[in-house]
């Protein structure tokens, strides 16, 4: 029933904020090999790769050169 519980919990706020946090779901190796991952990736500009300036969300930067900024919490 715990399980049945959390899971609820987790479904409501993935409605809620379009995302959940699954702690220790990775070893820590794992994620260290995805984080090399991604930002080689990131390095090679390789695709699917979006900006935010590029999807003009409210908030987004005005352009790929604008300093970012820093939002309060």
């Amino acid at each position: 029933m715990e399980n049945n519980s959390l899971r609820n919990v987790q479904i409501e706020q993935l409605h809620a904020k379009g995302y959940i946090v699954v702690p220790h779901f990775v070893s820590a190796d794992g994620l260290r090999k995805l984080n090399e991952v991604a930002r080689a990736q990131l390095a090679a500009r390789a695709d699917p790769l979006e900006f935010e300036v590029d999807l003009q969300y409210p908030g987004a930067p005005p352009s790929r050169t604008a300093v970012p900024h820093r939002r309060r919490r």
